[in-house]
């Protein structure tokens, strides 16, 4: 085998290697949701957003994609994804005026926080482990 197809097999093998390696948030139909957090006794995290929402893809590209917040929603949170278009009933029940918006909830779903907007990755992490452990040192 030529010195070529070795290294182009070494530059394959380390992609797929790095696209195995990339997790995703684990998003849960929002009618599933606190009946999943119930049995798993995990928080809810709530995500409204819009297609058309350009503070929505910011969050959705930064924060929602970093690997921590990645990591830890799906370690100690089942979130949901809602799309206030085509779910505006769901999205009155929580009084959501605007998007992006992130609500919390106990896996018995009792309201925790609630927070509007664009959030970075630090600050929404730190939110996170704040809802988790209720510890707000750092």
């Amino acid at each position: 085998m030529s010195i070529f197809h070795r290294l182009t097999l070494t530059l394959l093998f380390l992609f797929m290697a790095s696209l195995a390696s990339a997790q995703s948030l684990a998003w849960t139909p929002h009618n599933k949701a606190l009946e999943q957090a119930a049995q798993e006794e995990k928080k809810v995290y709530f995500y409204f957003q819009s297609s058309q929402c350009s503070w929505c893809r910011t969050m959705e590209e930064k924060t929602l994609a970093d690997a921590e917040v990645i990591q830890y929603l799906n370690t100690h949170f089942i979130s949901a994804r809602i799309d206030v278009d085509r779910n505006t009933a769901f999205a009155r029940k929580f009084r959501v005026s605007g998007v992006p918006a992130h609500i919390f909830l106990s896996s018995g779903g009792e309201g925790l926080f609630s927070r509007p907007g664009y959030v970075p990755p630090e600050t929404f992490l730190r939110i996170l482990k704040i809802l988790n452990t209720g510890n707000h040192e750092k």
